[in-house]
């Protein structure tokens, strides 16, 4: 291999590492270059790729699997395009909301709430239900709607004084539950000028209606959506003990996406912690029944009759991520499933709507990711196998020509993406991310191409019982498969070297490919092995509480809070059972008594009465806690990973980490 064949590939390292940092990721201008040159790179490629690289087309396996994999390669190519494109500028609606304060607080417009809850338990909905009452905006109704007929729901909605709503069916799930929710509230007498929607599970912090409310001063916006955030793990931080170093899924699409789409002016709802103007949203009808993603639904409809979704990048709510592997993938399955619906609507992106070009482009370039992309991972897994076993590449090409036309258009867009998004998106991560989800992804595709209408609403489980092991084995069994295939791949090409391939370019593209598929496939094999979570989230600090027991009082260094007990760093002030009162900054006094955790820790059991859990759930939930840092760093989220799949992450490191977690009875 030639300098010339690397020349392009280092020229993008040096650009990456030398020019990247010290551009400003709030400058549209700049966003505009580097999007331009990263696009070109893929360009570049792609003609490469087509002209160069592929067998005559022909009714031949090893011709058809060649020209079948670039279908892939080119149509997860053009979803990249069109994301490079929306990256190409940003919003931020924060000032625009600053301005209009003063409207909010003047006009004071009613607002009803609504909290949709199908099968959530208590805990879950008693968070929901106190953040929604500390809401620092005085004109607005809270309304539990409650599509599971639980009379001890209606009770405690009586106990905190917000209105409890049922309905004798389940017709239409979540949208028809919210819908007729909504006219049960206006025939009562409520007249709400706007509609604030919070998932059961999801804690609105008190400036939630007041500062999404103030982009509602615009007329024409229908729809004002505010990013999710949550307080516990998803599957993979879990998997890896790295909730504190590495991002949840979804950090990248509410952190980067939504602003850059929100820039073109093609934000859409997500459902969850956002307000909707209640006239538009009795010109569309209501919320949409015809999909099951009815927010995505929600925002085209509202499009179609002139209003836009804005979106507010503002931390303002808080909700549980789904706790496992299963839920997860039920989740995207669900979101995908309702995508295919919209494309086979009259408001996809061929339909008679009235969208514009950067609509139908928005929508393309999400059927694109859901259709695609899920395939096109299963196929990279597939060809170094083909390989192995047959000698059928899918590029013919040398190894410098590949290293010239891929290097760069890879080098750019990891290292443009990484700088835009200050690491919240990981190459690695995200290909073993969609790896799990992909059998489920496929299914739904298909499904909702071939078989749109009739499906039920999955709703994703939240809360139960996380203290066993779950392994999710169907899917391990998969993953061990082509874990084991392309393994045996490797060792058959180390050990033979007789093979007909062997000193091919092919061979090394292959051998190279096989290792990072089988660093993929380890995550993904890991993430399949759920181990146990904690019964409450332990939210990590570093604050000084004062202790006083009988007459003296000494300071502490607390490490973590729950909603029921308090972990301290040192030796316990008292014997076991010795009763207390922490005194926090901020907070009223707290009754407690001590537990000796070890590991030089301790533990302080709260009182449980019911003003102790609502001074702990106004400081937990207070938007203090649980902050993803500013940067993800590739080294620390690396170094993670490895010492999980090595076995070198056990309880002894957590209970490093946070010395009383494990030793809750």
């Amino acid at each position: 291999m030639e300098f010339s064949d690397t020349g392009p590939a280092l020229l993008c390292i040096g650009l990456v590492m030398a020019v990247f940092p010290f551009m400003r990721r709030d400058s549209n201008l700049f966003r505009l270059l580097a999007s331009a040159i990263c696009a070109a790179a893929v360009v570049r490629y792609l003609f490469w790729r087509i002209l160069n690289t592929l067998p005559p087309l022909a009714f031949e396996a090893s011709s058809l699997w060649a020209w079948g994999f670039v279908v892939l390669e080119v149509g997860a190519s053009l979803s990249g395009l069109t994301v490079l494109l929306y990256l190409s500028r940003q919003s931020n609606r924060s000032a625009a909301a600053d301005r209009n304060m003063q409207w909010v607080d003047e006009t004071l417009p009613r607002v009803a709430l609504l909290i949709p809850t199908y099968n959530e338990e208590h805990e879950i909905l008693e968070r929901t239900i106190l953040g929604a009452r500390a809401q620092d905006y005085r004109n607005l109704g809270i309304h539990v709607l409650d599509d599971s007929r639980r009379d001890w729901l209606r009770e405690m909605c009586a106990a905190h004084g917000v209105s409890y709503h049922r309905r004798a069916n389940n017709r239409h799930a979540k949208a028809g539950n919210m819908n007729e929710g909504l006219a049960a509230i206006i025939a009562s007498g409520e007249q709400p000028e706007f509609v604030a929607i919070l998932d059961a599970d999801f804690v609105a912090m008190p400036q939630f209606v007041r500062r999404a409310l103030a982009l509602m001063r615009d007329p024409s916006v229908g729809v004002v959506q505010t990013p999710q955030h949550f307080f516990n793990d998803d599957p993979f931080q879990h998997a890896f003990h790295a909730g504190d170093i590495y991002p949840d899924e979804q950090r990248f699409f509410f952190d980067t996406i939504l602003p850059a789409k929100d820039a073109w002016g093609v934000a859409f709802s997500c459902g969850t912690s956002s307000i909707v103007r209640r006239t538009a949203l009795e010109r569309i009808g209501g919320f949409p029944t015809e999909s099951v993603t009815e927010d995505m639904l929600l925002s085209l409809k509202m499009q179609e009759h002139g209003y836009t979704t804005a979106y507010l990048a503002e931390r303002l709510t808080q909700g549980l991520a789904p706790e496992g592997v299963g839920e997860y993938i039920t989740q995207r399955a669900r979101w995908c499933l309702g995508l295919m619906q919209i494309l086979r609507s009259k408001w996809g992106p061929f339909g008679r709507n009235g969208f514009n070009l950067i609509t139908r482009l928005s929508i393309i370039d999400s059927a694109l990711y859901w259709t695609l992309t899920f395939p096109f991972r299963i196929m990279c897994l597939l060809v170094p196998i083909a390989f192995w076993l047959t000698g059928t590449s899918v590029v013919h090409t040398t190894l410098g020509e590949l290293v010239s036309y891929l290097g760069p258009a890879v080098i750019l867009q990891v290292g443009y993406l990484a700088w835009l998004s200050r690491g919240r998106i990981l190459p690695i991560m995200t290909d073993a991310n969609q790896l799990v989800v992909a059998p489920a992804a496929i299914g739904a595709a298909l499904t909702g191409l071939f078989r749109p209408l009739g499906h039920k609403f999955s709703v994703t489980a939240k809360g139960g019982d996380r203290s066993r092991i779950v392994v999710q084995w169907g899917l391990l069994a998969r993953i061990g498969a082509l874990m084991g295939l392309t393994v045996a791949g490797v060792i058959y090409a180390h050990l033979d070297h007789t093979m007909p391939y062997h000193d091919s370019d092919a061979f090394v593209v292959s051998l190279f490919w096989s290792y990072y598929n089988i660093f993929v496939l380890l995550i993904a094999a890991f993430v399949c092995i759920e181990m146990p979570r904690e019964r409450e989230e332990h939210f990590l600090t570093s604050e000084t509480a004062r202790i006083r027991l009988g007459g003296r009082q000494v300071m502490a260094q607390l490490r973590s809070l729950a909603q029921s007990e308090a972990c301290f760093t040192g030796p316990a002030p008292a014997a076991r059972g010795e009763s207390i009162i922490i005194e926090l900054s901020g907070s009223a006094p707290l009754a407690a008594q001590i537990e000796p955790a070890g590991n030089n820790a301790w533990i302080a059991r709260l009182d449980p009465s019911d003003a102790t859990r609502r001074i702990m759930f106004e400081r937990l939930f207070s938007g203090a806690y649980r902050r993803p840092p500013p940067e993800f760093r590739f080294h620390a989220i690396l170094g993670a990973m490895i010492r999980s799949l090595a076995g070198n992450t056990s309880r002894t490191t957590l209970i490093a980490a946070n010395p009383c977690v494990t030793q809750q009875p």
